[in-house]
């Protein structure tokens, strides 16, 4: 009984994680780019995307500002050409640089 109770709560407290941070993922990754972003002095001032069913991500808004130039794109789809080999972190890093 007291491994069931610790798999629910377990299971409970991972789903509230996943949920939280995908309902929020939008100031998750405003964050995160923000602290790449800001040793150029730039920042996103808007972002609206999300994940469509083939696991692309769709950017319908996105703003940067920087000292060189605003940018805004609108409608924009990015395809992920990966093998599940090529997911780690390394290769990650590597094909986005």
């Amino acid at each position: 009984m007291r491994f069931l109770k610790i798999t629910l709560t377990t299971v409970l407290v991972v789903t509230l994680l996943f949920s939280t941070v995908f309902y929020n993922r939008s100031s998750v990754v405003n964050s995160l780019v923000n602290d790449y972003l800001t040793q150029h002095n730039s920042a996103i001032t808007c972002i609206d995307f999300h994940l469509n069913t083939n696991v692309d991500l769709v950017i319908s808004r996105l703003c940067i500002d920087s000292p060189y130039a605003e940018i805004e794109l609108i409608d924009t789809l990015i395809e992920w050409d990966m093998e599940s080999s090529d997911l780690a972190v390394d290769n990650l890093t590597e094909a986005i640089v």
